[in-house]
């Protein structure tokens, strides 16, 4: 049996699961564990953190909206392409086959997950801690509490990686997206947050940094106290002071830090508000996107080029473009959701065009 099989075994062995989860010392009870089952302290460690961060239900507890929903979940995230290989055409039959899949899925999750965690490096965390991997879905706003009793907020499609224990030196945090930080303050102990192309220092203070994947600038703005940025991962720092904004690019390697015109612009989704200050119509509707998870398409590339001043609070996103479309020339056209062969809907998409007057 290869070391693969092995493991995929041992995941959903219920015996090696009820030993790894009731596993209170890992130093010592964990050497049993990995003796017990001919593993290395590296696989126990990686199996502690599958089994802690999923969660299990009986599927005769699972309501079948449940299971539909899971299931088109995954295949979203390409976790489950190995079980929709044929369409189903029937309720009945689709039902049948989502409370099997349903049990399939799980051995197939833990060694994914397993073979996830094995291929990514956690050298920045303290050594036998545990991360805790926290998220924001497309379209959703959420806040979070971080071992240090920091808060944070993040926007949508972001996710932020931490160890469930700081470590006595250092703070360590990734960021993918946008978050805004109310740090707790510990001047022994700074908070190191990797964000794309940067690394921001601080020790605690209010900040939001801005940095998706695939975007060509990182945003950080400075609501109150001091940080210091690192670009690049150079050893060159910048400090920035309160009402300052941070532009980073990536491609150019270039940083700029400026006054912030307005703070609100920066911070105010938290709130649940959408706020734009002399913005372009092109970098709104990046904005609107990300906040309602639909596709915006310009038809004239030129209608992009309109600046803007608004802001939403709570609004739906029909309401946003009917108020727009009076401040500029722009024909809003809502197309139908098209229903996929695994029953979930596709994207919304909305066409802008001129409007012809």
């Amino acid at each position: 049996m290869t070391k693969k099989n092995n493991i995929e075994g041992l995941l959903v062995d219920e015996n090696f699961q009820n030993d790894v989860l009731n596993c209170n010392n890992p130093e010592v009870e964990g050497k049993n564990i990995t003796k017990k089952y001919n593993i290395s302290s590296n696989e126990f460690s990686k199996a502690k953190r599958i089994y802690t961060a999923l969660s299990f239900r009986k599927k005769d507890d699972m309501p079948n909206d449940s299971i539909q929903y899971s299931l088109q979940d995954m295949k979203r995230k390409n976790l489950s392409r190995l079980f929709f290989s044929q369409k189903i055409k029937q309720n009945r039959d689709l039902r049948i086959f989502s409370v099997i899949a349903a049990v399939l899925l799980i051995p197939f999750m833990l060694a994914s997950a397993y073979f996830y965690f094995g291929s990514h490096s956690f050298n920045k965390f303290s050594e036998g801690n545990m991360d805790i991997l926290y998220s924001a879905n497309i379209g959703v706003k959420t806040q979070v509490v971080l071992p240090d009793g920091t808060k944070v907020w993040l926007n949508s499609g972001t996710s932020l990686r931490c160890p469930n224990k700081f470590s006595e030196v250092s703070r360590n945090v990734e960021l993918n997206g946008e978050a805004y930080f109310e740090v707790v303050k510990n001047k022994r102990v700074p908070m190191y947050v990797e964000a794309g192309g940067i690394r921001v220092k601080v020790y605690g203070t209010k900040f939001n940094i801005k940095s998706y994947a695939g975007e060509e600038n990182i945003e950080t703005t400075l609501v109150q106290g001091k940080i210091s940025i690192f670009p690049d991962k150079s050893k060159k720092e910048y400090f920035m002071k309160a009402g300052q904004s941070c532009s980073y690019s990536i491609n150019k390697k270039e940083l700029k830090i400026s006054e912030a015109d307005d703070i609100e612009k920066y911070i105010s989704w938290k709130d649940g508000i959408l706020h734009f200050n002399n913005e372009k119509f092109s970098d709104v509707v990046k904005e609107l996107n990300k906040w309602y998870d639909v596709d915006i398409l310009l038809t004239d590339k030129s209608i992009g080029d309109y600046i803007l001043h608004a802001t939403f609070n709570n609004d739906n996103i029909e309401n946003v473009l009917t108020v727009l479309s009076l401040s500029i020339p722009i024909k809003v056209e809502y197309l139908h959701r098209t229903e996929l062969k695994d029953g979930s809907y596709s994207k919304r998409k909305i066409i802008i065009k001129y409007k012809d007057y």
